[in-house]
């Protein structure tokens, strides 16, 4: 398993970091792991959540092609065939 340093943590950051662990338990390290596994998480689903709404928006816009115009499928295919 690969070891982790950090360097030049400010006291008042682990001092935190290490009652965060005694309440909960947990060594540093173990904490650490839980806060990094939470944090990386939330970034994930918010950037899902951002896109899963971003689509729901785009589908609620009904665009009209205008007469003669190459659908968008057609132009998917076409592009693929190159």
């Amino acid at each position: 398993m690969p070891l982790l340093q950090v360097r030049d943590c400010p006291d008042t950051l682990y001092q935190t970091l290490a009652r965060a662990a005694k309440n909960e338990n947990r060594s540093i390290a173990q904490q650490t792991i839980v806060i990094l596994k939470k944090n990386f998480s939330m970034q994930y689903n918010s950037a899902l959540i951002r896109r899963q709404h971003a689509l729901a928006m785009t589908a609620e816009q009904h665009v009209a092609l205008p007469k003669g115009a190459i659908s968008p499928a057609e132009l998917v295919r076409e592009d693929r065939d190159r």
